[in-house]
C-alpha cells in the first residue's frame, strides 16, 4: 500500500501540471502537444517527448535559475488517498 511521500511522487511523475515562470522580463509557459513539450522561448523551437528532458533544457541551455519551476504536481484528489481513507 503506498504512503503518502510515494503518491506524491507518482502524483508529480505522472500528473504534473506547467506552470508559468518568469524570464528576461517576460512570463512563459511550457506547452504540451503532440505528445512533445516545447520550449516557451521565442527564439527557440526545440520539442521533448519527456518532461525532464524541456526541464533540464530551459535550465541548462537558457540558463533559467534552478529554483524555478516549471511544474507542478496535479491539485490533490481522490488518487491521494489510501483505501483505509476511503471508508
Amino acid at each position: 500500500m503506498p504512503d503518502a511521500a510515494a503518491a506524491r511522487r507518482h502524483r508529480h511523475r505522472y500528473h504534473a501540471v506547467p506552470v508559468p515562470f518568469d524570464f528576461k522580463g517576460g512570463q512563459y509557459i511550457v506547452t504540451h502537444s503532440d505528445n512533445h513539450y516545447s520550449c516557451p522561448l521565442p527564439v527557440c523551437e526545440k520539442r521533448f517527448r519527456r518532461r525532464d528532458g524541456i526541464e533540464r533544457h530551459v535550465l541548462v541551455d537558457h540558463g533559467v535559475g534552478n529554483d524555478t519551476k516549471l511544474f507542478i504536481a496535479a491539485p490533490t484528489g481522490e488518487h491521494d488517498r489510501t483505501p483505509s481513507d476511503r471508508l
